[in-house]
């Protein structure tokens, strides 16, 4: 067997293994919530060694409009168990993922947590090996920036939140500021208006997180490759393309292709791309 055959032989046996381990127990803590029992169809596919039915399942059930962490997750785990199978399809590696990231997005019991998190590093690592194989270099997923991602750490009701507590508080020292004398009136005076200034750039930031949210999403690529093209014009940007299972952010849109956040000038087409739903 050659190198990169016995790297891939070696990637899909690690990564098999893991998802088997996932499979194991598969979210039984969430057996009676509503979304445990919608998943339970593709848990019977699972355990049956029916990936493929199970995929089946998971994209009806998201078809038909329902989501939450559960049902993500093992939408992600039955994709994952295709991976290195006879029955892997092209994109499988990112449609797990984008299904973890959901999942994960979504808020999870601990339990859940980690075995998301699991899957994301299992079938990452695959991938990684099989671009490795291929000769291509390594894939580096852009960082979003601080700013941007502490306006999406929290959604724009946490942000608003947070700034009515500093207002409160605001009123409340200037309240005591009034009924002060000399110097320390002054200093309350000041204490109470950066406490305000606070309050007026945390509703600041929770207007810009909301706004990014309506206008902005995550999507994994679910394709071998997705060449990039020319937002203006829509023709191939050269040779410039992405892997399989990167995570981009990129402008939301009706049209056939959307626009990268950090690379406005570059565009995808919607179909080698899964959104990823948050709430």
């Amino acid at each position: 067997m050659s190198g990169p055959r016995r790297v891939l032989a070696s990637a899909r046996g690690v990564v098999v293994a893991v998802v088997v381990l996932l499979a194991a127990a598969p979210a039984r803590a969430e057996e009676g919530t509503g979304d445990g029992v919608r998943a339970s169809a593709v848990v019977e596919a699972l355990e049956a060694g029916a990936p493929s039915r199970a995929v089946a399942v998971a994209e009806t059930l998201a078809d038909r409009g329902f989501g939450g962490g559960v049902l993500a997750y093992h939408r992600g785990l039955a994709y994952a168990r295709r991976v290195g199978t006879p029955e892997e399809a092209p994109g499988d590696g990112g449609q797990a993922i984008a299904a973890f990231l959901e999942a994960r997005a979504s808020g999870t019991t601990a339990d859940l947590e980690a075995r998301t998190e699991l899957g994301l590093r299992a079938v990452r690592s695959q991938l990684a090996r099989k671009r490795s194989a291929a000769g291509e270099v390594p894939a580096v997923e852009a960082s979003p920036g601080l700013v941007r991602s502490t306006l999406l750490a929290l959604p724009a009701t946490g942000w608003l939140a947070i700034a009515g507590l500093f207002a409160a508080v605001s009123s409340l020292l200037a309240l005591v500021a009034w009924r002060s004398a000399g110097e320390v009136r002054g200093s309350r005076v000041l204490g109470a208006t950066l406490v305000g200034a606070l309050a007026v750039s945390v509703s600041w930031a929770g207007a810009q997180s909301d706004g990014l949210r309506q206008h902005e999403a995550t999507a994994v690529v679910v394709a071998s490759r997705a060449p990039l093209l020319e937002a203006a014009t829509g023709a191939l940007a050269g040779d410039e393309a992405l892997p399989e299972g990167i995570a981009v952010r990129v402008l939301r849109g009706d049209g056939a292709t959307l626009r990268l956040v950090d690379r406005p000038e570059r565009a995808i087409e919607r179909t080698q791309l899964r959104l990823v739903s948050a709430p």
